[in-house]
């Protein structure tokens, strides 16, 4: 657990190195200093991982991580909600004599998740699972079989299982992101003309790993539900494919100004270009 919090700790501390490559010259100097301080660890680093789409725009990944070419790995598994920027379950308990006194809300995902079965939150389980990954330091593709001696009652096996398998069979990575986004996040405007953008994004040390871009209207109703339950006009569905599209080009190609690349001069698109564009805006 100490080792993990370590590792977890150390991660934060590269993603500080990495936004400020893109503050002004005089933090960017300062950033230089932590990586000459910090050259050997930080070149040495490297991850492989893997995301999955779940049910209601839940995301999951499995990453692993190494500072030795992979001779011994950390594992980390979690999911967020690129939906939902907000949900009840999902918070930080801050506790006096074993009473909770306030719940830091936090964008949804597993690792602060106080949903439970049998008394067991998803937020401890993800430990849990952690862990024993770390434990067995698997260097081979898995099958549930090898998971006999966890036991878990919030998390399905078989993803657990995919997800490693896909993780393990990738390469290891030591690309540095360069956008400005938190790890997963809803991205927004204001509300005009009846609606608001509702964009995920699931951001990784490499780059945007999922998004998601939806249109969230004044009544409550989500764009991808009006196609999901076949109610969409004509001019819906073609606006959730060009998403669709824009979607793939953004993970593939992991650019954001991509105005030139679609012929699509509406608002509508023009109101999405202009949210996605800020994502590589320097940090301040």
């Amino acid at each position: 657990m100490k080792r993990k919090y370590i590792l977890i700790f150390f991660i934060s501390i590269i993603f500080i190195f990495v936004s400020g490559l893109y503050l002004k010259n005089m933090e960017n100097k300062k950033s230089n200093n932590f990586y000459e301080e910090n050259k050997d660890a930080i070149e040495n680093y490297a991850e492989k991982i893997a995301i999955v789409e779940g049910d209601d725009a839940w995301y999951y990944q499995f990453l692993i991580t190494t500072f030795d070419n992979g001779e011994t790995t950390n594992n980390f598994f979690n999911g967020c909600s690129l939906k939902y920027s907000k949900l009840d379950d999902y918070y930080v308990p801050v506790t006096e004599n074993g009473k909770v006194v306030e719940k830091i809300i936090v964008h949804p995902n597993l690792v602060a998740s106080q949903k439970s079965v049998n008394n067991v939150t998803e937020a401890s389980e993800v430990v849990l699972i952690d862990d024993f990954f770390d434990q067995k330091q698997f260097k081979k593709e898995i099958t549930t079989n090898d998971l006999d001696e966890l036991t878990l009652y919030n998390f399905d096996k078989n993803l657990i299982v995919d997800l490693f398998n896909k993780t393990y069979n990738s390469n290891f990575d030591k690309t540095i992101t360069k956008f400005n986004l938190a790890g997963c996040s809803i991205q927004s405007d204001g509300e005009k003309d009846g609606y608001k953008y509702n964009i995920g994004v699931m951001h990784l040390r490499r780059g945007i790993g999922a998004i998601r871009i939806d249109l969230l209207y004044n009544d409550g109703t989500y764009l991808s539900e009006l196609i999901e339950n076949k109610k969409a006009s004509n001019e819906q569905k073609e606006i959730y494919k060009n998403f669709k599209k824009i979607e793939e080009y953004i993970v593939e190609n992991q650019e954001v100004n991509i105005r030139d690349e679609f012929d699509l001069n509406k608002d509508v698109y023009n109101r999405l270009f202009d949210i996605i564009e800020k994502f590589d805006d320097p940090y301040e």
